[in-house]
């Protein structure tokens, strides 16, 4: 008989691992094994809960924001700037 063991990951998500998916699971892009893992920890965890509720918040109150491109000039400052602190 053969090992399906790779296939599926029974052990459970961590906190840790909730906070660095949680924009692909309200974005609904995590497979389908991991979708039901991070379910599963959500109706565990009442911190992680909270903490995906605000991301999501987060995430809907930016799509409210007008949409607006700073001048070429600006872009570019702002491209230095940016750069000149995480280089």
């Amino acid at each position: 008989m053969r090992s399906y063991e790779g296939r599926w990951d029974h052990r459970r998500l961590t906190c840790r691992e909730v906070s660095h998916q949680v924009s692909t699971y309200l974005d609904d892009c995590l497979p389908i094994h991991t979708q039901i893992r991070m379910t599963l920890h959500l109706a565990a965890c009442g911190h992680c809960r909270t903490y995906v509720k605000q991301v999501g918040f987060v995430q809907q109150t930016l799509l409210l924001l007008p949409k607006q491109n700073p001048a070429p000039i600006n872009q570019d400052l702002l491209r230095r700037r940016f750069s000149s602190l995480h280089t």
